[in-house]
């Protein structure tokens, strides 16, 4: 059976052995708030995202990761859609999302958009290089049914 959950204090030797066996070292800042959404195929991690959250309502979406054999059967909708709904129940109102080119059309095609577009938050963002990032507002992209 399929999950997706906020990680449990007692998962987290597990999401960093997932995330170092699939995607490399892990890079934290502990200055801010970091949370991880992640998928289970019964007790087995199969994706998860990186939410790191700031003040003021902000925050971005570092990184959204499914298993290759699990790809291409609504599982990043499901985490997306999983990921947006918690920013939304955190009052997150302004998320930012990390997309890496391969990723880019995949947000695109879910209602983010490119952060030139949504200037009312270009000077609240705390990032670097704001043009590799995208911008969505979880309220709307939820009400547009973004995911399948």
């Amino acid at each position: 059976m399929i999950t997706i959950k906020e990680l449990e204090a007692n998962s987290i030797a597990n999401l960093i052995e997932f995330i170092n066996k699939n995607r490399g070292e892990i890079k934290t800042d502990s200055s801010h708030n970091i949370k991880f959404m992640t998928v289970y195929d019964g007790k087995s991690i199969i994706g998860y995202s990186k939410l790191n959250l700031h003040a003021d309502s902000i925050a971005i979406i570092e990184d959204i990761f499914i298993s290759e054999g699990f790809r291409n059967k609504g599982l990043g909708d499901a985490l997306f859609k999983a990921s947006l709904h918690y920013l939304e129940y955190n009052q997150i109102e302004n998320v930012a999302i990390k997309a890496c080119t391969e990723m880019t059309q995949f947000y695109l095609n879910r209602g983010a958009k490119h952060v030139k577009e949504a200037l009312t938050i270009n000077n609240q963002l705390p990032i670097d290089h704001i043009d590799a990032y995208l911008f969505c507002d979880p309220k709307v992209i939820r009400q547009q049914n973004c995911c399948r």
